[in-house]
């Protein structure tokens, strides 16, 4: 048996059905449900027993600062010589110095930090023993690495409070928020000690979109291979673990990429349970 894993993310009322489906999706797969822990707002505090996940959550309501306002809107609010987009984002790593202060095995499990538009298809990827942190690439072409980072900060793990202050201490002088700050990880200190997920987790649009070469081409890395233990799409052959997405959305690359999964799941769903069940829980937001 895998040990107790824990989860952390960030969701205030505008991430409520990201939520929703984030944590439905979390538990198809783990027979024992991480344990959770969320920085909310009082309107997610407030709706979590209605989720009804079948293991822990811890909740703290921090995050009111935040509520009723889009991305957008947050850049154009200054606080202390940044943004209060910002300063939203650094809450990831107040949420994960909590979970390490609550939690006395976390330096020998680790702990994930994961947005709350991650979805599930398949269990929690294992980090081999000999690391310390785990990181998603967003495997894009180099123009846009050099906007907006080379790993995703949406989907991050680390069994170390080392590393937590390493990147807290790396966003302030960042080029992209907290998120190109964790590059600080490619440097000679952390070598040996920083696994990389692979592609089959966190896939986000980006990396179907935004990559070196035709869009078309990376779909024909796509297909089907109905087993137990995941929705039954693959990716080189690979399960497909979890996307990134948010299935509410009006941007256009998002909904293509949306369409792309569903259209994989709804071929998988007369003959293979467990994407009928993913669909079920898609069935209650798009």
């Amino acid at each position: 048996m895998r040990p107790h894993l824990f989860v952390c993310s960030l969701a205030t009322n505008n991430a409520l059905q990201d939520l929703d489906c984030f944590l439905k999706s979390l538990m198809l797969w783990n027979s024992t449900p991480p344990v959770v822990y969320l920085f909310a707002d009082t309107d997610v505090a407030r709706s979590i027993p209605k989720i009804k996940y079948k293991g822990k959550i811890v909740v703290k309501d921090v995050l009111n600062a935040y509520s009723h306002k889009t991305r957008t809107e947050m850049e154009r609010i200054p606080v202390d010589g940044k943004t209060l987009w910002y300063q939203f984002q650094m809450e990831k790593l107040n949420l994960l110095d909590w979970v390490f202060s609550c939690e006395e095995t976390a330096s020998e499990t680790g702990v994930f930090y994961l947005d709350a538009d991650i979805f599930f298809l398949g269990e929690l990827p294992a980090v081999p023993d000999k690391y310390t942190v785990a990181l998603s690439p967003h495997q894009i072409r180099k123009a846009d690495e050099a906007l907006y980072g080379k790993y995703n900060a949406g989907y991050f793990w680390t069994k170390s409070i080392g590393a937590i202050q390493a990147w807290n201490d790396a966003c302030a002088s960042s080029r992209f928020f907290e998120q190109a700050a964790l590059e600080t990880f490619d440097t000679e200190e952390w070598c040996g000690r920083v696994y990389m997920f692979p592609p089959q987790n966190n896939y986000g649009w980006w990396r179907m979109f935004q990559a070196d070469f035709d869009y078309r081409e990376i779909q024909k890395s796509w297909g089907i291979h109905r087993q137990e233990g995941h929705s039954g799409i693959v990716v080189d052959a690979q399960a497909l673990k979890s996307i990134h997405t948010h299935w509410v959305t009006s941007d256009f690359s998002i909904k293509l990429f949306n369409t792309f999964v569903k259209q994989f799941l709804e071929k998988l769903g007369p003959r293979h349970e467990p994407a009928k069940r993913v669909l079920s829980i898609l069935a209650a937001v798009t």
